[in-house]
């Protein structure tokens, strides 16, 4: 019995890790996080269980986001493992309105060609200072 249990955790476990990898990878996390690792330690946790959207992967009611003069941060939670980012504004342009899960959104390219997009809800957007605006 302690056998099967084991099997079954371990089983459970690595089903976990794959979806985990395929996540970052599909949704560019880890494209993002190579361009843009954290440098410096973020301010205060300002927006958490925030529902956000990095290329076509949605992380719902899961990402911290802080924003300084210099930087949107974002991290996810620890079960997914993914490294926290820190996105220069002068590296966030195009924003254009989305809907992501059924609510309003304004979706920012990142890097110059771009590496990744990140969806963000209209309500934290518009409580970010440092964005880019519409034009």
């Amino acid at each position: 019995m302690a056998a099967i249990l084991a099997a079954i955790a371990l089983w459970g476990a690595l089903l976990w890790l794959g979806v985990r990898a395929v996540f970052a990878r599909l949704s560019g996390w880890n494209r993002l996080a190579v361009r843009y690792p954290v440098t410096n330690p973020a301010p205060a946790w300002t927006w958490r269980g925030q529902t956000i959207q990095v290329g076509p992967v949605r992380y719902r009611n899961c990402v911290s986001a802080a924003a300084t003069h210099a930087c949107l941060h974002l991290r996810s939670p620890a079960l997914f493992g993914f490294p926290a980012l820190s996105i220069p504004w002068a590296e966030l342009h195009s924003p254009a309105q989305v809907r992501v899960y059924r609510r309003d959104a304004i979706r920012l390219q990142a890097g110059r060609p771009p590496v990744g997009a990140i969806s963000l809800p209209r309500e934290l957007y518009d409580q970010i200072r440092y964005a880019p605006r519409l034009s």
